[in-house]
């Protein structure tokens, strides 16, 4: 069992855990709203258009494409790492 007879949790991995996942989920929500806030400015500085709509959604576009390749890309950095610990 984690907890003790307090209530606490004895297993300091189980709380690095939920510590890492808190702060990761807390940081790519952050990032999401700072993006969110930004992309009209964004639109209007990287993607000049007579049409605003388009610009906007070009922006949106570009996070849309980074959002979905980071696992592609944390794929691609640890395939080395794992296969440099396991070959010793």
């Amino acid at each position: 069992m984690f907890l003790d007879a307090y209530g606490f949790i004895k297993n300091t991995n189980s709380i690095k855990a939920l510590l890492a996942g808190v702060s990761g989920t807390t940081l790519q929500w952050y990032d999401f709203a700072i993006f969110g806030y930004f992309a009209p400015i964004i639109a209007k500085t990287f993607f000049p258009s007579e049409n605003h709509t388009a610009a906007l959604l070009s922006a949106f576009g570009v996070f849309a494409v980074g959002y979905l390749l980071a696992p592609l890309g944390a794929i691609f950095w640890l395939y080395p790492k794992c296969r440099g610990t396991l070959m010793g």
